[in-house]
């Protein structure tokens, strides 16, 4: 009897665990329908009321966006009888005037407005589709017609059909973008002769030797220089006349600076190989039918090395950089309101100046250290934090190699190259190398020339 009563108990006992387990899986899947159903409706309600705030990761909220873009790829500046004196090769026809944004380059910018698009719309800043109010985007681009035709198709990808308006100076030179230029203010030749000469190593015969290798190759695939090229300036008659051999000198006037010679010629060409790659040239049409693209790659070390000398050079940068730094923080300064995004369109020489004045750096794969291919761009994104912190993200984004040479699409899923930036002034360790906002703007302040800003 005793030992069937304990039985009895066992059985009574696993049933009462079958019906707690019962009762707890019925719960459970009312709990999961009850927030699947709230959900839906609170993800319906949202796509109803358009863009919200989001975070991206500990990243926080997001505020404002500041773009400095290059162009897009162009034709040659280069004129077609200063190029004649490089080569007796046959140069291809970009089919648009010299230094003009090309049907292709346009193609491609208009992608990288719609990633823009895209991004922005995921972080909850813009919508997805539709046009966006007028002072939510502001525009503002160089006068030249490669600046104001980039801006355009940007602004095409990023709101298709809605015309939204590209602002431009009604002066020949912008001052935004040409400070020096534009006459308001002036190189001290003696100052911009010295800081470009320290970034250089006091020496350009001893770079252009160090650099042999890098000369040689663009050397085989320019086949440089005519006979016209070699005059007395370049050692006279019957003297040397390849890129390894011609002598370098930097060119220093009251509103410009430059470097001539050998190590110029081969700089400029290199950037022509990437116009002509991402312009969709191939055979004779792409370096004369000589090139490849490891050639081209080793000519990117020469263009990447005379633009940090001249454009990277604290005095050169401050005094052709500080209004667009200023512009970039007077924006980020904007903690509500409008706009949303702000788009400035000018050229390397401007992406480099600012990145020097904050002591930025990137290396995005298949290019060189700091390069600035076509279409390439600085963004400043302002956000707040979880901590109710205002901080300054900062980020080199840029097309690969093979999505300029294929058009292809850009999304948040197929994004373009980009990398975070270090601004050693303000940086923090955390995710993206933040700046707080007032240590950002502080940073700008002691890195800009007040005299180069109004």
């Amino acid at each position: 009897m005793k030992i069937r009563f304990q039985c009895q108990t066992r059985e009574e006992g696993n049933q009462g665990v079958g019906m707690q387990r019962l009762l707890a899986g019925i719960l459970y899947l009312i709990v999961f329908i009850t927030l699947f159903v709230n959900s839906a409706a609170a993800k319906e309600s949202r796509a109803a009321a358009g863009p919200q705030a989001v975070t991206s990761g500990d990243k926080g909220e997001l505020l404002r966006v500041v773009v400095l873009s290059r162009h897009g790829v162009r034709s040659p500046t280069a004129s077609p009888e200063t190029r004649a004196r490089w080569t007796v090769s046959k140069w291809p026809d970009f089919k648009v005037p010299p230094g003009y944004l090309t049907p292709r380059g346009g193609e491609l910018v208009q992608l990288v407005g719609a990633y823009y698009r895209d991004y922005l719309a995921e972080q909850g800043l813009f919508s997805r589709a539709g046009c966006p109010a007028r002072e939510r985007v502001q525009v503002h681009a160089d006068v030249d017609q490669r600046t104001q035709a980039t801006a355009e198709r940007i602004v095409e990808g990023f709101a298709p059909g809605c015309g939204l308006p590209v602002r431009k100076a009604d002066s020949e030179r912008d001052p935004l973008f040409h400070p020096v230029e534009a006459n308001l203010c002036k190189f001290n030749l003696e100052q911009a002769r010295a800081s470009v000469m320290q970034r250089a190593g006091g020496d350009f015969a001893a770079l252009a030797g160090t650099e042999r290798d890098a000369l040689q190759t663009l050397q085989g695939v320019l086949q440089c220089c005519t006979p016209r090229m070699c005059d007395k300036s370049f050692g006279g008659p019957g003297g040397p006349c390849t890129l390894p051999a011609l002598p370098t000198r930097l060119k220093v006037d009251p509103a410009k600076i430059s470097l001539e010679g050998g190590l110029a010629i081969a700089s400029t060409y290199a950037e022509i190989l990437l116009l002509e790659y991402g312009n969709g040239f191939s055979g004779k049409e792409f370096g004369f039918g000589r090139a490849d693209l490891a050639k081209m790659q080793q000519g990117f070390k020469l263009h990447a090395l005379t633009s940090g000398i001249v454009q990277r050079a604290p005095y050169i940068a401050q005094r052709q950089g500080s209004m667009l730094l200023g512009k970039i923080t007077d924006a980020l300064l904007v903690e509500t309101g409008d706009p949303r995004l702000l788009l400035l369109v000018g050229h390397d020489t401007n992406i480099d100046n600012v990145a020097a004045l904050l002591g930025a750096s990137w290396h995005l794969q298949g290019y060189r250290a700091n390069q600035t291919p076509p279409g390439g761009a600085l963004a400043f994104e302002l956000r707040r934090g979880r901590d109710g912190q205002l901080r300054v993200y900062g980020t080199y984004l840029s097309q690969s190699l093979s999505q300029l040479r294929d058009a292809r699409p850009l999304s948040v899923r197929s994004p373009p190259l980009k990398q975070a930036l270090r601004i050693p002034a303000c940086s923090s360790d955390r995710e993206g190398h933040p700046c707080l906002l007032a240590d950002f703007v502080k940073a700008a302040r002691l890195a800009v020339d007040p005299a180069c800003m109004r």
